[in-house]
């Protein structure tokens, strides 16, 4: 396990900014600590960086679209995006298409429809977000939705520790120095830009999934299999 500090001290030492076994000051520390979190920040925006994708399940009671976030009506951590998503009727689960962009959901006519949901549309506001079914699904259904959160949550202190999976925190080390060395005066050398470089594709290739084929619902052929007209 890491702690903010560790990271920052490895951070400077790649600077030369401390030699082995110096300690930044709390002016320095702090300061790292906010490029830090930071950075961290931006990691969240592209899925690559992400390491686990948790699902969730909301029951739905008829509206028409939901907030989530903390506070909202999913009650929970605000997603960047919405990897993919179902329904749950009874015992059985229908796929949801989820629609990308805002004008592929306004060019629904009849967004009142009481059925069970076939499309989802995530509009990520913050500090809530809001998913928007159709149709409109009842009490007896269920959400489930696997999201893109955050991939390492910000350090309150210096001291807060991580758990951090294979690679992060070498990742982390080297691209926080390229992050603060303007900062502090100091130089890029091939070393590090290598190293950060090298560590963030080995994140990536281990965050990549295979991508699966799937059906536009829009398309003929695409959407569920009704079994009365065949």
């Amino acid at each position: 396990m890491a702690t903010a500090q560790t990271i920052i001290n490895g951070a400077l030492r790649s600077l030369q900014v401390l030699s082995s076994g110096q300690s930044p000051t709390a002016n320095e520390t702090a300061d790292a600590l906010e490029a830090l979190n930071q950075m961290l920040e931006s990691w969240s925006l592209e899925s690559l960086y992400v390491y686990h994708w948790p699902q969730e399940s909301f029951a739905l009671n008829g509206s028409q679209s939901y907030t989530i976030g903390s506070g909202g009506d999913f009650n929970t951590t605000r997603p960047t995006t919405i990897r993919n998503a179902f329904i749950r009727s009874g015992t059985t689960d229908y796929p949801l298409h989820i629609i990308q962009d805002r004008g592929g959901y306004d060019r629904i006519t009849e967004k009142a429809i009481t059925s069970i949901p076939e499309m989802l549309y995530y509009e990520a506001d913050y500090p809530l977000g809001k998913i928007h079914l159709y149709p409109v699904g009842d009490a007896t259904n269920t959400l489930f939705i696997t999201t893109q959160l955050q991939p390492l949550k910000s350090f309150a202190s210096e001291t807060d520790t991580v758990d951090l999976p294979p690679g992060y925190e070498r990742a982390l080390k080297f691209n926080l120095a390229v992050d603060i060395a303007p900062e502090f005066e100091a130089s890029i050398t091939a070393e590090i830009a290598s190293g950060a470089m090298k560590s963030m594709a080995a994140i990536k290739r281990m965050n990549s999934k295979t991508p699966v084929m799937a059906y536009d619902i829009a398309i003929p052929g695409g959407g569920r299999y009704n079994i009365e007209s065949d």
